[in-house]
């Protein structure tokens, strides 16, 4: 016995040892982890600031573009390690360490979390290590980290300057070009390039300035250009910059080039300001150092519209690129070896834009045949698809007669989509009708001069230039006079507007200034009102489609069925509605044989982007792509992220900003300090993102932006960008579309499956996922496509998904451990949610919304974190689901409310199980049906304060009391969707709604309408109502004292949905600042306005479902009466 107690006593002491050495390893790892992720998160910030200014100046040394593209890869792993370690179960599991020397286990135990953090964070230190001691060792990056180290060159070899990787690509195509068509471009063709503004070339070396000066000579001594330009000088520039030595040596030189003898020190200042003015000159400045010196001479050479031009030689990049203006084009000029050329930078000059005396731009009444020529050139413009805006634009401008003031319309759209041909439509139709007493269209000069810019105004109405001393006093002027319109054309700055509208514009005078821009702030800033706003977007597919074909018929080409599918591929995904492009693509297959056109454009779908690029015979489009290549490289790099981003969803899908907004916040692309703070910086986002030209706009739904979509064309050029040049974005998106593969190169943190991607099962496999972050699926959905290599995938988004089921959702909760957002929406064959999802311990966002879901398990009250919660579905009465679905439905729709089967549109929600309550962290959860499900739903609903959104399902006689009380403490509550059989009193106390949707599914009284007038900040309301009080729905002023007070005062949405006849009254003044009406007519009910022409700020009604005649004229009648003219738009009932 003494023997047993001595084992038992040896054995407690070793289990005892066991366990302390076990409780000691556990606290030591730990100590391990949070001293490390103060290093490796350290390391992460430095890489991001390095990455921040590694932009495409490096791509030319292979050496460093291979090391960036190394701290790349290292960053995105760091980050990675980064999110494992924060979110690691902070309680300690040390008795886990004793299970392997238990005898009863007989497998190997899985790795335990910390123990992964702990040999990750090892790995990555001394993967850090390593790529700073390559730095060292191959001298790569001075210290100042902003341009590669040259002390490895050898010392007989000058320093090279850093080159722009966008200025060597769009050089690289210029050679391929080259070789296809007559060698290198030609300096003296440039500086003689028809064009009366004054234009500035820039030439620069890419391997220091040997050679430049003798190639400017050589066509600075030419015949042609000595002929052409009697004024020419050459200058080299002293540093600092001297004003007097500047303008004498000028003079000199022009005097002695021109044969006018010397001028006098006395006459120097008189003599200069007229020649300048005056004559057409050439000026050659050599070693320019910055851009302060490039401004101070640039007041010297004013732009006088006679074709004088301005050589920079220069051995910055930088300066080479920014003399010029944008869109500039960069060519070679001379290759004097693979390492060393003679570049010149020129601004692409639009052969659309006419500029010669023939072209009736400009010119009074008076001028000769002014309406003739007018007529014939509206003859040669061909509009597809633009009926609309040219009438809208007409009747915009032919206001000013009307009027007693200056009427200011702002036309914007993205470049190449036809805003000046359009326009320029409408401004020969104005000259035709004789509207004006005389017509002006000029362009805004980059970098603006208000000299220059008058000047150009004064050539629009005396083409000859006049001896004018102060051209901008003469200029106020003109505009003083009645009955012009003015076309100011490429505003880019609401400040050079301002600029030209307090010095020039005479608010008095009864004419009309139009103005072309591409960004729709500047546009609205420049417009009086929100009407004179014209936005031009891309051509529908049809449009484009006609447009496409009737390039081909000039040619005699109709094209088979199979040619023109190949087309609509091509014009429908590719093209963005761009007619520019849509013009290009059309000539060049009107050009090629008729037997092989089919090829062409399967050819063209295949290497669509890369054709643009290097074909000669699409030149016209080289400045469209040398834009897009400025305007990304420009774009802040917040906005720059969400541009790329956007570029994961094709052409034709719209993007929900809801959508976005939920993957950007699990991207960790959102800055706040809590989830409310990361969805309003998120939305900020959304917001500037679809202000862009570059994207399209959904607002039927809202007054606001409710989804966007990136251009076709852009996004095309985003996706088809080499490797070598991906590096330098924030992110990487790959895609799998048509016959594309991505088997060449790597994936990047964002993977679009296309619908038109052949499910090739071995092509996936061997792509290397390990760093994808994102995956969004389009069509056909196949099990194959998550796998457990997505070990870091935080986004997974099967919203446009097919064919997913219950098994692959199963196999999502198993592999895909570090998930934040999770969207099934539309899954139909998702029937209900596994116990596996509660494995998701990150998920944020869960979007099942119009699946077959019916309750959310037990198991999700595990998930913690979960911040958005989005379910229920929508029983249209024009489609009826299928057999399974409505069999589940059945009893779930009628323990609700029966009513509501028949009712169309109505939101049928979800049950959930008591425990609810316990998850703090939600801000939006919706539609849940609070009369089926288990427990104490509505006590757990009062715990959830946090909550910003809120839909309901199942308000009954019963309950409503209770829900009533519930709500009452949501003091945060932003948005609420009610459905059931009577409207919740306690709405009255949520006091910051501005959101709230009724579904009322008896009878909605005018009571309870006036309980609504409580709700001061309410701006959106939608009533949907079986039957309303007395058919009779009342918008009243309700009058205190001797003021009128407007209880919906900030309404600026209107829904309204009734299933019998219904009156509507908008008593004088109510609801002024409504600006979008809906009305939906599906349910076949009378609806009856009354007032509507008094709601001022009113901007659309939408009709939804069949309108019928009566109410269709009685709409138009009011909308006729009403000032703002609003649009009326119908449409169709469709499926949601």
């Amino acid at each position: 016995m003494a023997n047993l107690a001595t084992v038992s006593m040896r054995v407690v002491e070793g289990l005892a040892e066991k366990v302390n050495s076990a409780i000691k390893e556990e606290a030591e790892q730990w100590q391990i982890v949070e001293r490390d992720l103060v290093f490796i998160t350290g390391e992460f910030e430095m890489m991001q600031s390095f990455l921040e200014v590694a932009d495409e100046e490096r791509v030319k040394n292979n050496v460093v573009s291979t090391w960036v593209r190394q701290v790349r890869d290292l960053s995105y792993d760091v980050e990675d390690c980064i999110e494992f370690v924060i979110h690691l179960d902070t309680r300690r599991a040390w008795w886990l360490r004793m299970v392997p020397s238990c005898n009863c286990c007989k497998t190997e135990p899985e790795e335990r979390p910390l123990d992964q953090a702990v040999a990750e964070i090892k790995k990555l230190k001394a993967r850090a290590e390593d790529v700073s001691q390559r730095n060292m060792r191959y001298n790569l990056i001075s210290d100042s980290g902003s341009k590669p180290s040259t002390q490895h060159q050898a010392a007989a070899a000058p320093p090279r300057p850093t080159v722009g990787g966008t200025a060597l690509d769009m050089l690289a195509e210029e050679r391929d070009a080259a070789k296809k068509q007559r060698g290198l471009v030609d300096l003296t063709k440039l500086i003689t390039k028809k064009s009366a503004d004054l234009q500035v070339i820039s030439v620069w070396g890419t391997g220091g300035s040997h050679g430049v000066a003798s190639v400017i000579e050589e066509a600075y001594d030419e015949k042609e250009i000595c002929r052409r330009f009697r004024f020419r000088a050459w200058l080299k520039l002293t540093h600092p910059f001297n004003p007097q030595d500047f303008v004498r040596n000028l003079l000199v030189q022009f005097c002695a080039n021109s044969g006018q003898g010397h001028v006098s020190a006395g006459d120097l200042g008189e003599e200069f300001v007229q020649q300048i003015n005056t004559q057409t000159y050439l000026v050659v400045l050599e070693d320019l150092s910055s851009m302060a010196e490039w401004h101070a001479l640039r007041t010297y050479l004013p732009d006088s519209k006679n074709g004088s031009r301005i050589i920079v030689s220069t051995d910055q990049l930088e300066i080479a690129q920014l003399c010029t203006g944008k869109p500039y084009q960069v060519s070679e000029l001379k290759q004097f070896s693979a390492d060393h050329s003679i570049c010149v930078f020129f601004k692409e000059i639009s052969t659309a834009h006419p500029d010669g005396p023939h072209h009736p731009e400009v010119g009074g009444m008076g001028s000769p045949s002014l309406e003739e020529k007018a007529r014939h050139l509206k003859q040669e413009i061909v509009l597809f698809g633009r009926s609309l805006e040219a009438e809208k634009l007409q009747n915009l401008i032919t206001l000013t007669s009307d009027g007693n003031k200056l009427h200011m319309v702002s036309v914007w759209g993205v470049i190449g989509v036809g805003k000046s041909t359009l326009l320029r439509s409408v401004y020969y139709q104005c000259m035709i009708d004789k509207n004006f007493k005389w017509y002006g269209w000029v362009d805004v000069p980059h970098p603006f001069n208000l000299v220059s810019f008058s000047r150009s105004i004064l050539l629009c109405m005396y083409p000859e230039p006049l001896q004018i001393e102060d051209p901008i006093q003469e200029c106020q002027k003109l505009l003083q006079q009645d009955q012009y319109i003015l076309v100011v054309n490429g505003l880019q700055s609401k400040e050079v507007w301002d600029l030209i509208n307090a010095k020039l514009i005479c608010k008095a005078s009864r004419s009309c200034v139009v103005v072309i821009t591409m960004e729709e702030s500047i546009a609205t800033h420049c417009a009086v009102t929100d009407n004179a706003v014209c936005h031009i977007k891309g051509l529908d597919v049809d449009a484009a489609l006609d447009l496409f074909r009737k390039e081909l018929k000039k040619a005699g080409i109709y094209g088979n069925s199979l040619m023109v599918k190949q087309a609509r591929t091509l014009v429908a995904s590719k093209c963005g509605g761009l007619s520019k492009v849509l013009f290009a693509l059309g000539s060049y297959l009107a050009n090629r044989p008729k037997d092989i056109l089919e090829q062409e454009c399967r050819h063209l779908n295949a290497n669509f982007m890369h054709e643009l690029e290097t074909n000669p015979e699409f030149e016209s489009l080289r400045g469209l792509l040398s834009w897009i290549r400025s305007y990304l490289h420009a774009c802040p790099g917040s906005l720059k992220l969400c541009i790329l981003y956007a570029s994961i969803f094709p052409e034709d899908c719209v993007t929900r900003r809801r959508r976005l907004v939920r993957r950007w916040i699990a991207e960790g692309y959102s800055k706040g300090t809590d989830s409310n703070t990361m969805v309003e910086y998120a939305e900020k986002l959304f917001d500037k993102l679809a202000s862009l030209s570059i994207m399209s706009r959904s607002m039927q739904k809202k007054v606001t932006v409710s989804g966007c979509q990136l251009n076709g064309f852009f996004r095309e050029y985003i996706t088809s960008r080499p490797m070598e040049q991906k590096i330098f974005f924030p992110l990487e998106v790959s895609v799998l579309e048509g016959e594309y593969s991505l088997t060449t190169e790597r994936v990047g943190q964002h993977l679009a499956i296309g619908s038109s991607w052949e499910r090739d099962k071995l092509v996936y496999q061997s792509l290397d996922l390990s760093r994808l972050r994102s995956l969004t699926v389009f069509g056909e959905w196949q099990s194959f496509f998550i796998s457990g290599r997505m070990r870091v995938l935080r986004v997974l988004d099967l919203e446009n998904a097919q064919d997913v089921t219950n098994d692959d959702l199963e196999q999502i909760g198993k592999l895909l451990l570090r998930l934040k957002f999770l969207s099934l929406r539309r899954c139909k064959k998702i029937y209900s949610l596994p116990d596996s999802l509660c494995g998701l311990r990150q998920l944020q966002t869960l979007d099942i919304r119009h699946t077959s879901v019916v309750k959310l398990p037990p198991s999700i009250m595990k998930l913690r974190k979960l911040q958005y919660i989005r379910a229920g579905t929508t029983l249209l009465k024009d489609k009826v689901p299928p057999t399974r679905l409505r069999s589940r439905l059945r009893t779930f729709a009628s323990s609700c409310f029966r009513p509501t089967n028949s009712f169309s549109g109505s939101d049928v929600g979800v049950m959930v199980t008591r425990g609810i309550g316990k998850m703090t962290a939600l801000h939006t959860l919706g539609v849940v049906n609070i009369s089926a499900g288990w427990g104490d739903i509505l006590g757990d609903l009062k715990n959830l304060t946090q909550l910003r959104k809120l839909g309901v399902s199942g308000i009954k006689q019963n309950n409503i009391l209770e829900f009533s009380s519930a709500i009452s403490r949501h003091a945060h509550l932003e948005s609420l969707s009610v459905h059931g059989e009577k409207m919740p009193i306690g709405v009255m106390s949520l006091i910051n709604l501005k959101k709230l949707s009724l579904h009322i599914v008896t009878l909605l009284t005018q009571s309870e309408i006036e309980i609504l007038e409580q709700l001061k900040r309410l701006q959106t309301l939608r009533l949907h109502a079986k039957k309303v009080e007395d058919d009779k729905l009342q918008f009243l002023v309700r009058q205190i004292g001797i003021d009128k007070i407007d209880p919906f005062a900030n309404i600026k949405v209107l829904e309204i949905a009734c299933k019998s006849s219904l009156h509507v009254i908008f008593d004088g003044g109510a609801m002024r600042k409504l600006e979008l009406l809906k009305v939906d007519c599906s349910y076949g009910s009378s609806l009856e306005f009354f007032g509507l022409q008094d709601t001022i700020s009113l901007k659309q009604v939408l009709v939804k479902g069949r309108c019928e005649d009566p109410l269709k004229e009685a709409l138009e009648k009011q909308i006729a009466e009403h000032k703002n003219s609003p649009v009326l738009n119908l449409e169709e009932q469709h499926s949601s």
